[in-house]
């Protein structure tokens, strides 16, 4: 690692040098070590949008769907930094782009949600998530736009077709969830 916690590897990621990436993995540079800052090289590729590099530390063993300590993966990462072209590559790719983190069994429209990247919900939709996927602790993207107070989020994710009738596992509709959460002026956008 370098002085800033940073690898070599991290480093030919973020600046797009295909052949330095090949070569220090090659030489044994572990793919998916997480640095100092707690993200690995594809995370760092995902935040500078380096597309090129993606596809070459997936070619090179980079596990999609790694959950980092903090409960992200590279696509909930690319979601939440809004790098469009990331996350479009890491889904083409084959990352599970429902997939739920262990932490909080979010995916990565709920993050989305929850942050107000209303602007990631279309292109996660069109990458193939589920707008009305329940997470294992009875949320929807939705659900979490709400108790956040993300008014464009919600618009967006109705536009993409969340169901404001949905009711979960444990009874609630999203009127529900803004009405617990103290969240009153949704009540009269839903």
């Amino acid at each position: 690692e370098t002085s800033g916690r940073r690898t070599a590897l991290i480093a030919a990621a973020m600046y797009g040098k295909l052949d330095a990436i090949a070569g220090l993995v090659t030489c044994g540079a572990v793919v998916d070590r997480v640095s100092g800052d707690g993200k690995t090289a594809l995370m760092f590729a995902v935040e500078v949008g380096r597309s090129d590099a993606i596809a070459a530390l997936v070619r090179r063993g980079a596990e999609l769907d790694k959950e980092i300590e903090g409960g992200v993966t590279p696509l909930i990462h690319a979601a939440r930094v809004q790098e469009v072209d990331a996350v479009i590559a890491l889904a083409q790719r084959g990352a599970t782009v429902d997939y739920e983190t262990s932490k909080e069994g979010f995916t990565a429209p709920m993050h989305a949600s929850r942050l107000g990247k209303e602007s990631m919900i279309p292109v996660l939709v069109d990458a193939g998530a589920l707008v009305n996927r329940e997470s294992v602790n009875h949320r929807t993207a939705l659900m979490e736009a709400i108790s956040a107070g993300e008014l464009q989020t919600i618009a967006r994710l109705t536009a993409c077709g969340a169901d404001l009738g949905h009711t979960n596992a444990v009874g609630q509709t999203a009127l529900d969830v803004a009405i617990a959460s103290g969240q009153d002026w949704a009540v009269w956008e839903l």
